[in-house]
């Protein structure tokens, strides 16, 4: 995404490919399962670490 090009590092390029991992999952998994898609599959996808989901 542009977002990661226009950030070179430190916190907020961190935060910019987070971004773009959630949103590249989120795509994902809408796509395939629909309205019947819950955010905790898209965390589950990006391999993120939540307090419910570790």
């Amino acid at each position: 995404m542009v977002i990661s090009i226009l950030v070179a590092g430190g916190p907020v390029a961190d935060a910019a490919r987070n971004f773009d991992a959630i949103l590249r999952a989120a795509t994902d998994v809408f796509g395939e399962l629909g309205a019947e898609a819950t955010l905790e599959e898209v965390t589950c996808r990006t391999g993120a670490r939540t307090l419910d989901h570790n």
